[in-house]
This record gives structure tokens, C-alpha cells and sequence, in this order.
């Protein structure tokens, strides 16, 4: 039935866990916000949005992209790094929760599927109506 819980998902959820901290922020986003737009071609306004919203940001010390995954509460249980410059790093923070993993949710009845975050762009993969 629509609406109720599944198996795999408790009602409340357990502590975050205690090694899991999110890396500080810069003070700015440039870097990611060219990086977004530029490289992987995702609409400024859609990074603008997640930027706004905390789902994302740029991390101080060597300025990766931070994708933030957030319980039914809004609590970061999780986070993604994705360098900008020229070598490809990309790793979770030490203590994530995998399955809070970084989401959109939109208002439409589209469910469009990527194998990761940083691979967003307008196509779907997959389309449910």
C-alpha cells in the first residue's frame, strides 16, 4: 500500500554517527559553481538552488564539491567529495550513512535515475509517470 513503511526503513532513525563530520565550508563557490556549470553542464540555477539549500557547497581545504545526504529530519547523515581540478578524486566522508545518499527531489512526476550526483544533467535515464 502507497504510503507506508517499508521493510528496510525504520521510523525513527538511529544517531549519526560520531565519526561523521561534515568538512568546513569556504567562504565562497566559485570553484564549484564553475566546475558544476562549466564541466558537467548542469543549469546554474539548479547548483544555485542546492547551494542555497545546503545540499551542497565547496569545501575549504582543496575546494571538492560536497554532496550532503539528509535523513527524513533534515540531519546530514552523509557526504560526498568530488574534486574540481584536474585530478579526479571523489570519496565519501569518514562515517557516512550510504543510504541517506544526496537526492532532488522535484515537484513534477518525473524520477530521473544517475549513477552519481555529478553525472545530473536534464536527459532522463529513467522516467516513471
Amino acid at each position: 500500500m502507497v504510503g507506508e513503511e517499508g521493510e528496510g526503513r525504520q521510523k525513527s532513525c538511529p544517531a549519526p554517527s560520531q565519526d561523521f563530520r561534515l568538512p568546513e565550508k569556504n567562504e565562497d563557490n566559485e570553484k564549484i559553481i564553475k566546475y558544476l556549470t562549466e564541466k558537467r553542464e548542469i543549469e546554474k540555477k539548479l547548483v544555485e538552488e542546492w547551494i542555497d539549500r545546503g545540499d551542497i557547497y565547496e569545501e575549504k581545504k582543496h575546494h571538492n564539491v560536497i554532496f550532503v545526504g539528509r535523513d527524513a529530519d533534515g540531519i546530514p547523515r552523509y557526504a560526498h567529495c568530488r574534486g574540481t581540478g584536474e585530478i579526479k578524486y571523489r570519496g565519501d566522508v569518514a562515517g557516512s550513512d550510504k543510504s541517506y545518499g544526496f537526492s532532488y527531489r522535484g515537484t513534477d512526476n518525473q524520477l530521473f535515475v544517475f549513477e552519481a550526483a555529478i553525472d545530473w544533467d536534464t536527459r532522463p535515464c529513467l522516467t516513471i509517470i
